[in-house]
């Protein structure tokens, strides 16, 4: 009974943590739209090129506190 509750608590942080994953990607693409992008001639292959860049920006700041959570360890576990 108890790891039938736990799995259940594990199920339901994933789906929260997918549900706002979703929510953050939509949340970038969407600045896709009101850029500079949007208004060129070139519509299409500009503001699919602007969302993911975007994307990948999101990607690259979120994985800095990991990182920076790394080496804090690192350098602490190193020093004399």
């Amino acid at each position: 009974m108890l790891v039938a509750s736990v799995l259940a608590k594990v199920k339901a942080r994933r789906a929260l943590i997918a549900i706002l994953w979703l929510v953050s990607v939509v949340l970038l693409v969407s600045l896709a739209f009101i850029s500079h992008v949007a208004a060129a001639t070139m519509r299409p292959f500009g503001v699919l090129g602007d969302m993911i860049h975007l994307c990948a920006a999101g990607l690259w700041i979120g994985g800095l506190v990991p990182l920076a959570i790394f080496l804090a360890a690192c350098r602490a576990t190193f020093s004399l």
